[in-house]
């Protein structure tokens, strides 16, 4: 059996390949789990496709900026249309910021959640770590990531808050918030545990593939085209959600490099 040490060495390498994006905005913060590797050959491919073209057109002049604005915009933008290199995605509203109904116990809101199969946990596990306490969607049932939820819920590491929805009797406290009778979603999830082991390499590795992608464009002359990076992955982990691309029917006919 291995020790706890030992797992944790198992997992970090299981994900080696893996990289997370971090995308916060005013009322929410999106997570992108995805592989760097596949969308950087893909752009750093296209780039070579336009220097043979360039060179076979030869325009006048020695700049590869002729055709910076082309494959900026489409070429390397449409690659990231194609979210096959996504494998979760999870926004989450800051209820601080938002004042949902009541306090909620300052709870963080799932809003938007899918993931291939094997990640969910992963993800759930990712945002619980970074934006504890958390809670079950307040305008869905059953919510996003329900299941994920009852696995939290029964987890004794992991504490559990109740909402009670006094609301109507004027009673405000912290606990105040929109309830469905529902055990799992009626609470909210905090944890202590520190998850950095698994959580810091994967922001760290999507860190390094921007500096990298940063540096191949600059040295190809198109460097416009690196301050673009970050947008489309966060632009494909959204269509990864919207699409249903966490079913795994769609991805039957695809196979990993």
């Amino acid at each position: 059996m291995l020790s706890e040490e030992s797992q944790e060495e198992k997992e970090n390498d299981s994900l080696k390949d893996y990289a997370l994006l971090v995308d916060p905005g005013r009322h929410s913060t999106d997570y992108v789990l995805y592989k760097p590797k596949y969308y950087a050959q893909r752009m750093k491919l296209e780039i070579q496709r336009a220097k043979k073209s360039y060179d076979d057109i030869k325009f006048k002049g020695d700049k590869f900026g002729n055709f910076k604005d082309y494959y900026g915009f489409s070429n390397v933008q449409q690659i990231f249309n194609d979210p096959r290199a996504i494998y979760a995605f999870l926004s989450i509203n800051n209820g601080r910021i938002l004042g949902l109904n009541g306090s909620c116990h300052r709870a963080n809101e799932i809003r938007y959640v899918t993931a291939r199969d094997g990640f969910g946990k992963l993800i759930f596990n990712i945002v619980l770590a970074k934006e504890s306490p958390i809670m079950g969607n307040r305008e869905e049932f059953p919510t996003a990531g329900y299941d994920e939820l009852e696995k939290f819920s029964n987890n004794v590491q992991i504490e559990k808050e109740k909402f009670d929805n006094e609301l109507s009797l004027h009673k405000k406290t912290a606990a105040d918030c929109d309830t469905y009778g529902d055990n799992i979603l009626d609470q909210s999830y905090k944890t202590k545990t520190d998850q950095s082991y698994q959580i810091q390499p994967l922001i760290n590795r999507h860190k390094l593939f921007i500096n990298q992608m940063k540096n191949f464009f600059k040295s190809n002359g198109v460097d416009y085209i690196q301050s673009r990076v970050k947008e489309y992955v966060a632009d494909a982990g959204y269509l990864f959600f919207i699409e249903k691309k966490g079913d795994p029917s769609w991805y039957e006919n695809f196979h990993d490099d």
